[in-house]
């Protein structure tokens, strides 16, 4: 068994910083002083080559995060920002068991979106029942130069809203369909031919387009209001219900359900391009250049309603 430490990533918004810190202060006493804990950015917002995942590509052993993003868009993130990790499922399962047979010397990260808890407490017993099974798995707190028990390490870089898509590489089937569809340069081929984002920062604030028209539900959209989109259970090639793939029966290209979703995608790639306007800055390649920053600050909020009875709670906790 690995060794693990836990991530706690900051909200966008809509949680004042004493509640932040309550709650950040709950979880550290929960996770006790044997195993590091880390207090980190917006994983989403934070820059690819910035200190945040600086930290975690360089961080030791295997990973909880606890982010405020569906487990499989963080995991998405995580991969796209180039931090290695193997899926191993939610840390809400029944036992913190280890994923299918773990690559030889590869990471492991579980996940636990805290959005899904009403009451503080309920997420603390939660990061406690996940720890309990994996006591044995500790890492010493100076390797990796992290303060431990109610005293945390806080790696954060100042961030803005981001918007780009995340392409899961287990359902992704190299279609093409996104790279055909995306008329802002985003998507391309690497030298082996597989679709990657080439362009994130070129994509659209809000625009979701190119993930309703990806036949394998392999597009994420990680704070996009519809939960399908933003990874939620049951999006990707073997969803159930609520999936917005083309491909599986019923939504085969021609049915009436295919036909509405590929309209409503290029109305929304229609209105995204009038919002890039003449005065867009091009390329040589034509294509609008990436968003501007009145753009990026109307992005949608991340989802924080959910957590709004906890926080009353947290803003008058004294530790």
């Amino acid at each position: 068994m690995s060794a693990i430490s836990v991530v706690l990533s900051r909200p966008r918004s809509g949680i004042p910083e004493p509640a932040f810190r309550g709650m950040a202060e709950k979880i550290a006493a929960a996770v006790g002083e044997e195993i590091p804990f880390t207090v980190v950015s917006h994983l989403y917002d934070a820059d690819p080559q910035g200190p945040v995942f600086q930290f975690l590509r360089e961080l030791p052993g295997d990973l909880l995060i606890l982010a405020p993003l569906y487990p499989r868009a963080a995991h998405l993130v995580l991969r796209a920002n180039g931090v290695d990790v193997q899926l191993g499922g939610h840390a809400d399962l029944e036992a913190a068991s280890e994923p299918t047979v773990a690559a030889s010397g590869s990471r492991i990260a579980w996940y636990l979106d805290y959005r899904e808890y009403w009451i503080v407490d309920e997420l603390v017993e939660k990061v406690s029942a996940f720890l309990r099974t994996r006591r044995s798995a500790t890492v010493s707190a100076a390797s990796v130069g992290a303060s431990t028990g109610r005293a945390w390490r806080s790696v954060e870089e100042e961030v803005r809203p981001r918007w780009y898509p995340v392409i899961d590489p287990d359902h992704c089937t190299q279609c093409y369909e996104c790279l055909n569809f995306c008329l802002f340069g985003v998507f391309d081929l690497d030298a082996s031919s597989r679709i990657f984002v080439a362009q994130p920062e070129a994509c659209r604030p809000g625009c979701p387009a190119c993930a309703r028209v990806c036949p394998e539900g392999a597009i994420v959209f990680p704070l996009y209001t519809d939960p399908i989109i933003a990874g939620a259970d049951g999006n990707g090639k073997n969803g159930a219900s609520g999936l917005i793939s083309l491909s599986p029966p019923g939504q085969r290209p021609g049915s009436p359900r295919a036909d509405s979703i590929k309209e409503q995608a290029e109305a929304e790639r229609q209105r995204y391009l009038a919002d890039a306007g003449s005065d867009a800055t091009h390329g040589r390649s034509g294509l609008p250049a990436g968003p501007s920053d009145a753009e990026r600050s109307s992005q949608p909020p991340s989802n924080t309603s959910d957590m709004d009875r906890w926080m009353d709670e947290l803003e008058h906790w004294d530790p």
